[in-house]
């Protein structure tokens, strides 16, 4: 049986409105205008909270100032604020030494072994605590220059060997221990800090333009296989002659003389 035209068009009419997101009057088939869905004029939409005021890269707040997120009915775990202590864990950083807080305490410039290469020199710290030697200037008498490469650090009342070659020191019979650094190693011979013996023999330490240590032994003993020794141990006296000695004693059998690594045996 035929259906009636006008049964047909209501239906599509209902399809099309519904499809459109149009209502439906309730005297009959007139469409309604469109909903505005603007913040300003849809109620059922809700606007955002005056307390959320996020800073960027930081989680927002809530007006009671939780982590958003953060309430009874949330999975989410706040954001952990940076760890303030974390650095301090590292440790306080070593300073430098201060004038007069490390010497210059022992010189071997005058080996009987090849030169520069068994050359060494020993350093002897005063301070209270730790210092570190990283970055201090190594100058000789000709003004060439090294700066120590760290880490490296000595401690209150440390004795510490430099060779100029650690090998050539070992040699030498110097205690390996003993030796920290090495200041020339695979350079040429004309090269680096020397430990010159004649009248341009010199080795000074340095911060910056601040002079820690400094040894102006230039002409003052003549002579081989044996160090120079600081004798006193005052920072004021070590570049008086009178304050050194030339070593008479041999460190251990078959060594030349000396006391590398620890305390001076000046008469």
């Amino acid at each position: 049986m035929r259906r009636p035209f006008g049964s047909i068009a209501a239906v599509l009419a209902v399809a099309l409105i519904v499809a459109g997101g149009l209502s439906v009057a309730s005297a009959g088939c007139a469409m309604s205008a469109p909903a505005d869905l603007s913040l300003n004029n849809d109620q059922n939409i809700p606007g955002l909270d005056a307390a959320y005021d996020p800073v960027p890269g930081q989680p927002g707040k809530d007006a009671a100032s939780r982590e958003v997120g953060e309430d009874s009915g949330s999975t989410g775990e706040p954001i952990p604020e940076p760890d303030a202590g974390a650095d301090a864990a590292l440790g306080p950083t070593v300073p430098k030494p201060t004038a007069g807080e490390v010497l210059i305490t022992e010189i071997m410039y005058t080996t009987t072994g090849p030169e520069p290469a068994s050359e060494w020199f020993e350093l002897h710290s005063l301070a209270p605590a730790e210092r570190t030697l990283a970055g201090l200037l190594l100058k000789d008498g000709s003004n060439r220059t090294h700066v120590i490469v760290g880490p490296l650090t000595i401690a209150a009342n440390g004795w510490v060997i430099f060779a100029r070659n650690k090998a050539m020191a070992v040699i030498g019979k110097v205690p390996a221990g003993a030796i920290v650094y090495q200041y020339g190693s695979g350079l040429a011979d004309n090269a680096g800090i020397l430990l010159a013996n004649g009248a341009t023999g010199g080795l000074s330490l340095l911060s910056g333009a601040t002079v820690i240590a400094a040894a102006p032994y230039g002409g003052w003993f003549t002579g081989s296989g044996a160090s120079l020794q600081l004798k006193v141990l005052n920072p004021a006296q070590t570049t008086a002659k009178a304050s050194w000695c030339f070593s008479a004693t041999a460190w251990t059998a078959g060594a030349e003389k000396g006391t590398p690594g620890g305390a001076s045996d000046c008469p």
